[in-house]
């Protein structure tokens, strides 16, 4: 969830129900503050555990930057999208942004901070491939687009 700086930047006066859920409590209160005007549902979970939460379905899930900071390879973080697929009703969407580690070709700024970044555990993605994302996306989604556009990897799936 980070800040909820994106979302507050591009969500509509029109959305009617917003869900957060981080595993940080800081930056979900954070975002929550940030978002208020939506009166989001905040739930601090661990996305790599199954969910036990009382929400009712919703039309879509947001996975922008999160996955490049789970721990393990590319098949244990796409678990977090099985665990987050009973809160999604028929015909949801899943969609998001992810860095990638490897077979990208990273310039001299981007390669330092990724390597500061893995070193200090906030990333773990020095094994994470478009390859790898697309194959566990379309094991689980009938419709997937997934684009790469430098060092990220942009995905929808259905």
């Amino acid at each position: 969830m980070g800040t909820g700086l994106l979302l507050d930047r591009a969500a509509t006066p029109k959305l009617k129900r917003l869900v957060l859920l981080d595993a940080n409590r800081n930056c979900l209160d954070r975002a929550g503050a940030r978002l208020a005007r939506f009166k989001p549902e905040l739930h601090q979970v661990n996305l790599l555990a199954p969910l036990v939460l009382r929400t009712a379905p919703v039309a879509s899930v947001g996975l922008t930057y999160v996955l490049h900071c789970l721990p393990g390879r590319m098949d244990a973080k796409l678990k977090a999208i099985d665990h987050l697929r009973p809160l999604m009703r028929e015909g949801a969407t899943l969609f998001g942004a992810t860095v990638l580690g490897r077979g990208v070709a990273s310039n001299r700024a981007a390669s330092a901070l990724s390597n500061l970044y893995n070193a200090k555990g906030v990333f773990n993605n020095r094994a994470d491939d478009l390859e790898s994302l697309s194959d566990g996306l379309r094991r689980r989604f009938a419709n997937v687009a997934i684009a790469q556009e430098g060092c990220v990897a942009i995905f929808r799936a259905s």
